[in-house]
């Protein structure tokens, strides 16, 4: 018994160590710009999970020296850790691919062929890209296999128009559109 308690307690400190780690992957729950407030929160039905979210600025780029934040919306199938390293691989695919291709459809369809190269047992990532270009009032979204997000203007809420394509890492030939629409 004292070595089973002993073997469940490191168990414990071990996933414990992984939310801790998983929760590092995460920005902070508030974020507040000029015209853009972001809230969110993670709380995995178990110690660690796959859902993720991310927003960070895009680096102005040789041709287009708008300011626009980036939002990351994602959910990876099954739960643990096999969730969570994968949750954090895509993080880190999103991260370093956008900037170059600057473009929320093109960024799912490389980040998709990323996944499809790598052999993980029948598991698929949801995910939502949200382009915010502050400059020009306007947002450029796509989504692969992810709920359209929700926009407020003049008080109302209301679902973008846009069609959820398929997840990633399932056919690695597939294309995202990318939307684009006014926010005022």
């Amino acid at each position: 018994r004292r070595i089973e308690r002993l073997r469940t307690e490191m168990l414990n400190r071990d996933l414990q160590k992984a939310r801790r780690i998983q929760l590092n992957w995460l920005p902070a729950p508030y974020f507040r710009g000029d015209h853009l407030s972001i809230a969110a929160e993670n709380r995995p039905a178990a110690h660690i999970s796959g859902d993720f979210y991310n927003w960070f600025d895009l680096p102005a780029g040789e041709e287009d020296s708008t300011r626009k934040t980036v939002v990351v919306i994602g959910d990876v199938s099954g739960h643990g850790m096999p969730a969570a390293f994968l949750m954090a691989t895509t993080q880190l695919m999103v991260r370093n691919t956008m900037p170059g291709l600057r473009d929320p459809g093109l960024c799912l369809a490389e980040v998709n062929r990323q996944l499809c190269s790598l052999v993980y047992n029948g598991q698929f990532v949801t995910m939502l890209i949200l382009v915010i270009d502050h400059d020009n009032a306007t947002i450029h979204v796509a989504s692969a296999g992810h709920h359209p997000p929700l926009l407020k203007r003049n008080g109302v809420i209301e679902s973008l128009p846009i069609d959820p394509q398929l997840v990633l890492g399932v056919d690695e030939s597939v294309e995202f559109q990318t939307h684009r629409m006014r926010t005022m």
